[in-house]
Parts: structure tokens; sequence; C-alpha cells
């Protein structure tokens, strides 16, 4: 079972607490930065298609990617259910094509983090730069160090939304540097409650070290930030957004 199968239909539930609305709201300010003026959107990574439907809820011409369909499978049903008609697709990100292209691409809330290789990582970076058009941008949050070993580090937390209990370990090995979280839910079944469990694997990734990549593959600029800001990130940065420009065909 593919990371995110299990807990799918509770999926949106555990992240309640994310205003996936100010995410939406950053990209959009992030692509008037760079006069970028998006049409047509591809989300990476979509999961249940809450960004996407939030772009296709504003006008935008939306394509949700994610290799689970059970996330898919929630992500139509709310599209089916706010009328909205965002194409939803069952792909990698490490490998896929789009037609005809966009002038947008977001991968949102660390998802280039669970590409455990670099190879992985380059090969969605050019699939990306292919996917844009002549003057498109591509908006990304990454995980770094800082953020996985020592802000999440060995950290437990206990959350209950709406009779959805769960605990997060999160644990990190400096000599693999691999951030691993534990996921157990504890979801009402009749009387009863029914536990599920899931592992997450991350790997921090360096915003100085994709820039380079992204440069060498085309993108003619890149820029990264703090978390949800247009301060430039520094070394203590948990979560950067990254933002890269293609400039030509």
């Amino acid at each position: 079972m593919k990371p995110f199968d299990a807990i799918a239909p509770y999926y949106d539930q555990l992240m309640m607490e994310i205003d996936y609305s100010e995410w939406v709201k950053y990209v959009l300010q992030l692509a008037r930065s760079f006069k970028v003026v998006p049409n047509r959107i591809l989300d990476l990574a979509c999961g249940t298609g809450t960004c996407a439907l939030l772009f296709a809820d504003s006008g935008y011409d939306v394509v949700g990617l994610d290799m689970s369909k059970a996330m898919l499978d929630v992500a139509r049903a709310k599209a089916a259910k706010a009328e909205l008609d965002p194409l939803f697709v069952e792909g990698d990100m490490r490998d896929y094509e789009v037609d005809p292209p966009v002038d947008l691409v977001t991968c949102l809330y660390d998802s280039l983090n669970y590409l455990m290789e670099d190879v992985e990582i380059e090969q969605c970076l050019e699939c990306t730069y292919h996917a844009l058009g002549e003057r498109g941008l591509f908006v990304f949050d990454i995980n770094t160090e800082f953020g996985l070993a020592t802000l999440l580090g060995e950290t437990t937390q206990v959350r209950e939304n709406r009779k959805v209990y769960s605990i997060w370990r999160n644990r990190y090995d400096h000599g693999r540097e691999i951030a691993t979280l534990d996921l157990s839910l504890f979801v009402p079944d009749g009387r009863l409650y029914r536990k599920i469990d899931e592992v997450h694997c991350e790997r921090p990734l360096s915003p100085r070290a994709i820039a380079r990549l992204l440069k060498r593959i085309g993108f003619s600029k890149v820029a990264t930030y703090r978390h949800m800001t247009f301060r430039a990130a520094d070394r203590r940065t948990g979560r950067a957004m990254m933002a890269a420009l293609k400039t030509g065909a």
C-alpha cells in the first residue's frame, strides 16, 4: 500500500489546522511578483485536491496529479460536491508530461522531500521544466535539515480532529539523514475505534543545492524565501518556499 492510501478518508480532518487558502493566496502573489499571469495550473502531489479546488474556484484551469488513487478518489468527490471540474490524474511526478503546457506548477507541503534519491529530484524538476510554457513558474516548498533534524527532531504529538485521534511520532536518523514519521490514527468504527498505522519518510533538502539544480536544468531565475514570506531564507529556515522561473521554450 502506498503512503496516504490508508489515511486518505481522514486526511482532511488531520490537516484541518492548515489554512490552504493562505497557501494559494501566497502562490498567486509569488506569480505576480515574477510577472507570471497563470491561466492553466498543474498541482503536483495534489492529494485530496484542496489547493487544486481553490485554484479552480478562482477560475483557473487546473490539473492535479498524485500517485495515490485513494487520495484522488477523495479529491474527485470533493470536486463533484463543489461543482468544480479540475482534472485529477493518477501519476508519478518523477515521470509525467502535460499537453498543452501550463503557466504555473505547484508542489506543496514538502512533497519533494518524499523523493529519496537525487536522481528522482532531478527527474521531477526536468519534467516540470518541460511542463511549463515559454514563461512559467514552479512554486514549491521543502523541509530543510534544520527543519527535520532540529525543529521536528525527536518529537511526539497527540491530536484530536472531529473524533479522529492521531499520534505523530517523529525521529531523525543523523547517519542516514532521514526523518521518519510513525503516524497512528484511531478512527470511529461503530462503538469502538479502529487503529490505522502509516510510516512516512522524508529526507532534508538544501535550498542552495536545489537552486543549483534548477539553474542547470534551465530555469532562468530562482528565489528562496522563509515559509510564506518574501524574506530571504537563512540557515535557520525550517521550511523554505522556492520559486523557479522559466523563460523561453
